[in-house]
């Protein structure tokens, strides 16, 4: 066995007990249920999938773990540490894949081939106005 600090997204560290040959899968329905089991906020967990793993190399570089059917003894970690991050910072990406697709007349995704042209629009709008907001409160 192999125990693991993982940092979660809002800043707290867990240990977790896992097999080395876990996959990175296994690790993060393992933290996720640790968390919901240890924190008091334990409603505001989304799902697995909107999560992913990041390591950190001998030479101090991060890198993003997306491939999950990785091993954890594959890994060669140097410290028994991973990061559990958010995939928030992509939605911006999608909206942006969706109105792309709207542009060019016809789906680059699934989820691009539900929405309509309005839904597309009003989400493009929102998306403009928290930036302005987020300007705003800046200054």
């Amino acid at each position: 066995k192999m125990v693991l600090d993982i940092l979660l997204p809002n800043g707290c560290v867990i240990v977790v007990e896992c097999e080395e040959d876990m996959t990175l899968d296994k690790i993060k329905q393992n933290t996720l249920s640790c968390i919901k089991r240890l924190t008091p906020f334990n409603d505001l967990v989304h799902d697995q999938k909107n999560y992913y793993l990041e390591s950190v190399t001998s030479s101090a570089q991060v890198i993003p773990l997306y491939d999950e059917q990785v091993k954890l003894n594959e890994l060669n970690l140097f410290y028994g540490y991973l990061s559990l991050r958010g995939h928030d910072a992509f939605l911006d990406e999608k909206d942006d894949l969706a109105l792309m697709s709207l542009l060019l007349g016809f789906p680059l995704d699934d989820f691009a081939s539900t929405l309509e042209r309005e839904a597309c629009e009003a989400r493009s709008l929102l998306n403009r106005l928290a930036d302005m907001l987020v300007q705003e409160s800046l200054k």
